[in-house]
This record gives structure tokens, sequence and C-alpha cells, in this order.
């Protein structure tokens, strides 16, 4: 196949969306809608019960025995780098 016919084939594709929130949040509307109005009405959003329990949801699906939450996706590699350089021999209370 030549470049030219390659390149027209791709112009004819149509484009996979990559994210679509819009979608992804209409499916879910349901079950986010309450639970976001109570974490904006009754407490900060990242303590308490809440937060807590996305942290055990992380471990779970980490299969580890902790998971934190983080407040973007900046915090979250810059948390990795950090660990990376904590003393592993260090005894902390749980």
């Amino acid at each position: 196949m030549s470049t030219q016919t390659a390149l027209r084939a791709l112009a004819r594709t149509e484009p996979v969306p990559l994210c679509d929130l819009k979608r992804q949040y209409g499916a879910l509307r349901r079950e986010l809608r309450p639970a976001i109005e109570n974490a904006g009405a009754k407490r900060p959003l990242m303590v308490g019960p809440p937060a807590k329990r996305l942290e055990q949801v992380i471990a779970a699906d980490s299969q580890c025995r902790h998971g934190t939450a983080v407040s973007s996706g900046i915090d979250a590699p810059l948390l990795a780098q950090i660990a990376l350089v904590v003393d592993t021999t260090a005894r902390f209370r749980e």
C-alpha cells in the first residue's frame, strides 16, 4: 500500500474518543450526585469516612495494605518520588 493510499484510508476513519467524560458521567450520575452533594454539604472532601473508604478501596484494588488518596494528578507522581527516598526501615505508627 502506498503512503497516499494509507493517508486516504486514515482520513476516512472516525476518531476514537480517548475520554468521553460526559458519557461516563451520564452513566454514573445517579450514583455520583448524592455522594457529591453529601460530601460538599457535610464535610471537607479529603477527610472523614468517605476519604478513608476511598483509601481502603485503593489498597484493595492495588493488593496492598494501605492506599493513599491525593488531591491531584500533580500530587500523585510527587508522592511516588518522595516514597522512593523514604527510609524503608523506619517504623511509623498506624
